[in-house]
């Protein structure tokens, strides 16, 4: 049995610890072996996964109780009991750990597990790397160096004493909750004071809770079971999310008797609550109960637009768990800046919260130690207040943006896009045009045919009406679309609205999908009056001399780096094409025929009384 609780350790960072290891990996082949062969013959994949979680627990609880008999803690057992979750395993002390610093490798090997995946092959258990686990959950562990910037970010702004109250909230294995601990000592807040008495924490990953409780432990001189029962309720194994009414004390009952926070950090769990192809099915259900959960409870406002992520939920939660004046500091994606489903959310921190400041990480940074890459921001705010001017820091550059001027850019959804200061004074200077959606002869549509539901329309015979497909729209007009056509009877069932304003005439069509990484998203080409747009193209319907003046900016340069500033997904929404800043087409000829793309932009630049040069070199500077 102590082998199995020692179960493929052998990915770990520390070379001793491997070493260690190398022993027991044929004997726990085995015994996954033996599971196969009782189960009448080969695990599937989640019986593998099933048995090496179990395993994995099994592991981090022999270790932790090795750590505790090392310490001569008294009545170890009834401490392991009273301290950690337990789920009825029987645990044992493991021989050879005297030396290790076992506090370090349960982390290490906790973290290792999340980024693996298990399989039998030729009689051999087989561990690869996979982000099943994390995803599973949302788990995106984060560099310790960023931890310590957010912790000293957020706590700059509380008088730290003896009597503060700090919230590691989604604590994975409590690299936030070491450095609160670190930064309260700093502060003339001892060790025990501190994990005793000021600093709480709170997961649903119970070996990550083990693992932080075993942190707290190792803060604490003279462990005794009164000061492991302590560390046991202000380490808490719990959705904070979704309050459990059958416990007696949990988060939520501290928050109805307004014991609030002076500070929460966290990494919150990143998870769309939307089931995929790979989901199982107990995940699906899962997810669907808690989506009913969160829509209907009374308990969130404003993270409940469009598909629901744990982490827009987890920051509302963490904003009712604060005091009046008290300090929050979040890693989270950057989405939450940028993106229009997190629109509601985003007015609410900076219209009724202070804003202090935002770090901006691109998705090429190494931030997490799980493979991840994600485009992700820190931002670190007080509870109440008015948010003036927030601090920005973005690469090297360092300044503040006034949320007044935020408000007249983005005046519906409050985006602070991911942009150097030059970029912002540009878009400063591009805010007094109006805006596409204030042209009220020019129409913004999606694609009129539904390419899944309207199917039984679409036929290779030769109808009079080519389908047109996003895929088929590039920078010089549109390929391919000689194959598949329309037919007539799509037409009997379409809108007075549309069959008058739009059906047989030449519009500016454009992707409805294009990747966010392409240099070129906004894409836009005449069709032909007969044309039938699926609803994977955008188009634009207006007299044609509007249409071709039209054109002439929406194939510049300068629209297109106008599009990508606040587009933060693969889409080319018609809400964003809306806010894009017109020029009076009064002013343009559009029968000028340009030699290169340069002339072009350089026409379109002194439309908007932009120094061509100088917007040149900015855009060649960013790539």
């Amino acid at each position: 049995m102590q082998r199995w609780a020692l179960v493929c350790l052998w990915t770990l960072h520390s070379v001793a610890f491997y070493l260690y290891c190398m022993s027991i990996i044929e004997y726990e082949n085995q015994l996954l072996l033996d599971k196969c062969t009782a189960a009448g013959g080969a695990l599937c994949k989640e019986e593998v996964n099933a048995t090496a979680q179990r395993v994995h627990f099994l592991a981090i609880l022999n270790l932790i109780y090795t750590y505790l008999v090392n310490r001569k803690v008294p009545s170890v057992e009834k401490f392991l009991e009273t301290c950690f979750v337990i789920d009825g395993e029987r645990f044992q002390y493991v021989e050879g750990f005297e030396d290790i610093d076992l506090v370090k490798e349960c982390e290490s090997l906790h973290v290792a597990f999340l980024n693996s995946k298990f399989s039998i092959k030729s009689g051999k258990v087989v561990r690869g790397i996979s982000k099943d686990n994390m995803i599973a959950g949302g788990k995106v562990y984060t560099q310790q160096d960023i931890v310590s910037d957010i912790v000293n970010r957020t706590l700059a702004n509380v008088s730290v004493s003896k009597d503060s109250r700090v919230l590691d909230f989604a604590c994975g294995t409590g690299r936030f909750y070491e450095c609160l601990v670190a930064y309260l000592v700093a502060h003339g807040v001892s060790y025990e004071e501190s994990v005793l008495s000021c600093v709480d924490a709170v997961d649903v990953d119970p070996v990550a809770v083990n693992v932080t409780r075993l942190k707290a432990c190792s803060c604490v001189k003279s462990l005794s079971l009164r000061k492991g029962r302590i560390i046991a309720e202000r380490v808490k194994l719990q959705n904070a999310l979704i309050p459990d009414e059958t416990e007696s004390r949990t988060l939520f009952s501290t928050i109805e008797r307004e014991e609030l926070y002076d500070a929460i950090v966290s990494n919150p769990p990143y998870l769309v609550l939307k089931p995929s192809h790979k989901t199982s099915d107990a995940l699906a259900e899962e997810m669907k109960r808690q989506v009913q959960f969160y829509r209907t409870s009374g308990l969130y406002v404003y993270a409940l637009e469009g598909m629901l992520n744990l982490y827009q939920l987890s920051i509302e939660r963490m904003m009712t768990m604060l005091k009046s004046g008290g300090e929050l500091g979040v890693i989270c994606p950057s989405t939450l800046f940028a993106d229009k489903s997190a629109s509601k959310l985003r007015r609410y921190l900076l219209v009724h919260n202070n804003v202090r400041h935002i770090t901006y990480f691109p998705e090429k940074a190494v931030l997490f130690e799980n493979n991840v890459t994600q485009a992700t921001n820190i931002f670190i705010l007080q509870k109440g207040g008015k948010t003036e001017k927030i601090s920005i820091k973005n690469n090297d550059e360092d300044f503040t943006v006034d949320l007044e001027l935020i408000k007249s850019l983005f005046s519906d959804n409050l985006e602070i896009p991911l942009i150097s200061v030059k970029d912002w004074e540009l878009l400063r200077r591009l805010n007094k045009f109006p805006r596409l959606k204030s042209y009220k002869e020019i129409r913004n549509r999606r694609g009129e045919l539904d390419l899944t539901l309207c199917s039984r329309f679409i036929t290779s015979e030769k109808t009079g009406h080519r389908l047109i497909r996003g895929k088929m729209i590039t920078m010089s007009g549109i390929v391919g679309a000689d194959k598949e056509y329309v037919r007539d009877d799509f037409f009997e069932g379409k809108s007075n609205d549309y069959l008058s304003n739009d059906y047989g005439k030449v519009r500016l069509i454009g992707q409805n999908i294009s990747n966010i990484d392409n240099d070129w998203r906004l894409r836009f080409v005449f069709c032909e009056k007969t044309d039938v747009l699926g609803n994977s193209c955008n188009y634009l319907s207006a007299p044609f001399p509007v249409l071709e003046k039209l054109n002439v900016v929406l194939s510049s340069r300068l629209l297109n780096w106008r599009f990508k500033v606040t587009s933060t997904n693969n889409h080319i929404n018609n809400y964003e094409l809306d806010e894009l800043p017109i020029v009076d087409l009064e002013k343009i000829d559009g029968s000028k025929q340009f030699n290169t793309q340069d002339e072009l932009d350089e026409y379109v630049c002194g439309l908007y009384d932009i120094d061509f040069v100088e917007f040149k070199k900015m855009c060649d500077e960013s790539i």
